[in-house]
């Protein structure tokens, strides 16, 4: 959602456990207009029931996410499906551009999540000092 932080709006749904999906992707089925519209029916069905609310402490329920999500606005995006909480999967560089063009690295690190989308920390490389 856009006004959350720290992963509280995130919501996830885990497409490969749906049936139709995992049918239409083996049969490398076209997306035709009456495929989507399959889908469509498909996924507002299952999502109240499995979609997985990152911070369920938040929202009562699927309908309550809803209305915030409206309300607010959001994002909606595909995820790696071998992402999982514990594995450090988001390395990142740091740099500055200065004016002149010249680069200068900042760091590096790499997050790791405690809970689906939620940032626990950073693993940052053990550099020697001088």
């Amino acid at each position: 959602m856009d006004r959350e932080y720290d992963g509280r709006g995130h919501a996830s749904l885990d497409v490969s456990q749906i049936r139709t999906i995992t049918e239409l992707r083996k049969k490398r089925v076209e997306m035709t207009d009456p495929v989507v519209k399959r889908l469509q029916e498909v996924i507002q069905r299952i999502l109240p029931k499995k979609a997985r609310i990152a911070q369920p402490t938040l929202y009562r329920n699927w309908d309550e996410y809803m209305d915030a999500f409206c309300y607010d606005g959001g994002v909606i995006e595909a995820a790696p499906p071998s992402l999982k909480p514990s594995e450090v999967k988001a390395p990142s560089v740091s740099f500055f551009i200065e004016p002149d063009c010249f680069i200068r690295l900042i760091g590096t690190f790499d997050k790791y999540s405690g809970t689906d989308f939620v940032n626990a920390g950073c693993f940052f490389p053990q550099t020697s000092l001088p």
